[in-house]
């Protein structure tokens, strides 16, 4: 799945359209589950879809970064735009963040990366975390 955009990002020479770039589709996803400033970043860029990829743009170079406080759910962007994620939206958001950390860490043991029994998180608990936070806006 991708974004497409209002307005797709176009390069042209006189009448040729030389790139047409119509999505953007998330590229990179860090997060990191400190303790005490989890975090998440994530990297979006523009493109075409082809078959189940992003064939990145080569004209149109355009890239927006996204940090979000998983406690807070503040976040900001590398254009200069900031604002806070409202209660729903950062339950959800951590309930994903658990789902990939919990499939990712059974992956480790299944791998036998390590030995040992995962431990699932507890999304109820990171749920707990988002509701004690106060939404502004």
């Amino acid at each position: 799945m991708s974004i497409s955009l209002t307005d797709a990002l176009t390069v042209t020479k006189g009448q040729t359209v030389l790139e047409s770039s119509p999505v953007a589709a998330v590229t990179a996803l860090v997060a990191d589950f400190k303790e005490g400033a989890p975090t998440l970043l994530l990297t979006l860029k523009t493109g075409s879809v082809q078959g189940k990829e992003l064939a990145q743009s080569t004209l149109v170079a355009s890239q927006s970064n996204l940090q979000i406080d998983l406690l807070s759910g503040a976040w900001g962007v590398t254009n200069g735009s900031s604002g806070v994620l409202s209660g729903g939206d950062l339950k959800a958001l951590l309930q994903a963040m658990d789902a990939v950390r919990n499939a990712t860490e059974a992956l480790f043991v299944t791998t036998s990366t390590v030995s040992g029994q995962q431990v699932p998180w507890d999304t109820a608990s990171a749920v707990a975390v988002a509701d004690a936070q106060p939404v502004k806006g």
